[in-house]
Formats: C-alpha cells, sequence, structure tokens
C-alpha cells in the first residue's frame, strides 16, 4: 500500500556519495532504536546491502543513467513489511521518494498511522532542496500577510504553477487557527507548501476570495482538479478531523500521479539487468564474429597449403618420370623440383615417406 509519494527538485549541492552517507545517517541516527541497522558502516562500495533478510538497507547505482536508488526495508514482529524508496537522478537534478506498507497473510495490525520520511529533514537543513517556483520546499508554514498576499491572490486565481500543491489555513474569528499549523506543515513536507494567515485584518479584507473564518483550502497543481474546502467547527473532534481530511487530501492526490519507471526502485533494477543482458549480448555476438573470422583464416590457410602439395605432388612426378638424362637438363629439373618440395616441407604438408625421399635426393 502506497502511503507517500514525491519527486522533488534537488539542486547540485547532493553528490552520490553526500547522498547516501545522508541516508546512511537518517538511519543510524534513528530515534527509534528498532529502526538503526546494527555495524552499518559505509565502505564506498556501490551495489551492496547491509543488515539482514529482516531489516536491510541496499545501494544500487546505475551508470548509465546517473541514478542512485537506495531501499530500506524492515519487516516487523507484526508482520508488517516498511519499504522506503529513494531513487535520485543526478543528470536530472530529481529524486523521488516513495513510502509503503504491505502486510503478510499472518499480520494482526493494520492501522494506517504513518510518518513522513524523515530523511527530507536532512535534504532540507542542509539546502539540498530546489525551490520550487517563488515558493521554499520546507516542513514550517509560510506566513500570509498584506505584504505577500498578492502570492496568495495567484494560487486562488490559478495563476500560480507550482509542482507541489498548496494548502492555505485561514484564522478563525477568534483570531485562532483551526488546527495545529506546524504540525500539518511538518505532516507535509515535501508534498505541498502550506500557507497561514498572519493578520485578522487581512481576511476580512479578502474573504470575498479565499478560505476565512477558519477554513482550510487546497490548490492542486493540476488546475483540471478542482480545490477544496474545508469549513470550520469549534469542536476538539472537528479540528482532528479537519488535520486528518486536508493531509488525506493532499495524499490521495500526489500518491495517484504516475511516477516514470526510471524513478522507481523497480525500474532500476530491471534497467540494471537489461543492461548486463545487452552487454552479454555483444559480448557473445562479438566472440562469433571473431571465431567466423579464425575460421575463415584458417580455410583460407589450409586451402592455400592444400593447393601448394598438390602442385609439388603433380610437377615433381612429372619430372621424376620423365627419366632425363641429359645433364644439363636434368639439374635443372632436379633444381625446379628442390625448390617445390622445399616449399611443400615449409609448410608442412609432406609426408614422412616424402620427406625422407626429398632429403635422400
Amino acid at each position: 500500500m502506497l502511503l507517500y509519494s514525491t519527486m522533488l527538485d534537488v539542486n547540485d549541492t547532493l553528490t552520490k556519495e553526500k547522498f547516501i552517507q545522508l541516508l546512511i545517517k537518517w538511519n543510524q541516527e534513528s530515534q527509534y532504536e528498532e529502526n538503526v541497522i546494527p555495524g552499518l558502516v559505509r565502505d564506498g562500495q556501490m551495489n551492496v546491502r547491509y543488515g539482514d533478510d529482516q531489516h536491510w538497507l541496499e545501494i544500487e547505482e546505475y551508470r548509465n543513467g546517473n541514478t542512485v536508488a537506495i531501499r530500506y526495508q524492515k519487516v516487523e514482529e507484526n508482520d508488517r513489511i516498511w519499504s522506503s524508496d529513494y531513487v535520485m537522478n543526478f543528470a536530472a537534478g530529481k529524486m523521488h521518494i516513495q513510502l509503503d506498507r504491505s502486510f503478510t497473510g499472518d499480520a494482526n495490525d493494520l492501522d494506517q498511522e504513518f510518518s513522513t520520511p524523515h530523511f527530507l529533514t536532512f535534504l532540507i537543513e542542509e539546502g539540498h532542496m530546489q525551490a520550487d517556483g517563488d515558493l521554499p520546499v520546507a516542513r514550517e508554514p509560510i506566513y500570509i500577510d498584506k505584504n505577500n498576499s498578492k502570492l496568495l491572490a495567484k494560487v486562488i486565481k490559478g495563476e500560480s504553477f507550482y509542482q507541489l500543491p498548496v494548502v492555505y489555513v485561514s484564522k478563525t474569528k477568534r483570531g485562532q487557527y483551526p488546527v495545529d499549523v506546524n504540525l500539518l506543515a511538518s505532516k507535509l513536507k515535501g508534498v505541498a507548501h502550506v500557507l497561514v494567515q498572519e493578520s485578522p485584518s487581512y481576511d476580512e479584507a479578502s474573504k470575498e476570495l479565499n478560505e476565512h473564518y477558519g477554513a482550510v483550502g487546497v490548490y492542486y497543481p493540476n488546475k483540471a482538479v478542482q480545490p477544496k474546502c474545508f469549513w470550520y467547527k469549534d469542536t476538539a473532534a472537528q479540528r482532528k478531523n479537519m488535520l486528518e481530511s486536508v493531509i488525506y487530501a493532499v495524499m490521495t492526490y500526489c500518491n495517484s500521479q504516475q511516477v516514470d519507471g526510471a524513478y522507481t526502485w523497480d525500474g532500476v533494477l530491471n534497467a540494471i539487468s537489461r543492461d548486463r543482458l545487452e552487454s552479454q549480448r555483444e559480448e557473445r555476438e562479438q566472440a562469433e564474429t571473431e571465431k567466423e573470422q579464425v575460421y575463415s583464416e584458417f580455410d583460407d590457410e589450409l586451402k592455400t597449403r592444400v593447393c601448394i602439395a598438390s602442385l609439388v605432388r603433380w610437377t615433381s612426378g612429372r619430372f621424376w618420370s620423365w627419366g632425363m638424362r641429359r645433364t644439363s637438363i636434368q639439374a635443372r629439373s632436379r633444381s625446379w623440383c628442390c625448390q617445390y618440395w622445399l616449399m611443400s616441407w615449409t609448410v608442412g604438408l609432406l609426408s614422412q615417406a616424402e620427406e625422407a625421399m626429398f632429403f635422400q635426393t
């Protein structure tokens, strides 16, 4: 079950080694001891796995795609399986982060609670995140007042274009927020921008344009998707329900977005396997070509030797059968014959009997 999915732009301060080191840091410094993989020490290797079958972190590098993919997986005692994938394409400067949870047939705890990946906090704090237009990717809310009200107006009118959804939280008539805006921003880090009203007077002056009196609006990047509005009711149960409803509306949109296979764990593994098979096929074809070339050269050489041997045998037979008696003619014939026999002996086509006869003469 997909719980969290986001595609983010990352600046060039994040190198491959820094990316890997940050993920190892995220694991080793986890506040939950059961999430830490014992003895995880980076030794510079790529395409390596740390941990055991129940709890592991694996690094795969796809060099042809300038991509590094990392998966962290843990099987809990209640048979829940947590998987988080981090795929970074360094050529495009884009990272896809995905959190998934599945259950075995014996799972006895199917609650839906989860936290957004804390790894995003490291990326944000160390300045590796690229801004989404004029809005930073942050884990804190952005306060709206008269000085930056045009930013909100463009969002509401559909004149702004962001990669992530925008959530706007207005104040109640009592000047309070209907939800914990800091918790909301933290829960939605990496998947949405959270804008909150700072001045009550601004809300009164522009309430005909935007949510007001404690209402919360969700505006999506795809203009074909209608914005959602959550109206405020002054009850404790309603405030909790509003927080969960807003988070659900954002997550549902983000998790429904199609992701290029090049930015998924399975897609990277498939690309690596495909390239390996292609490389093996090219090596086999090269070996076959070289083998055919060797056979062809050997065949040509063999034919040449056979022709020379046949010519030598035919010529020598004719000369010796004529029974020449004249010294001059016999001397010339012996000289010619010796040349042919010597040539045949050189290329190794004389039989032992022929070789003995040659040296006796």
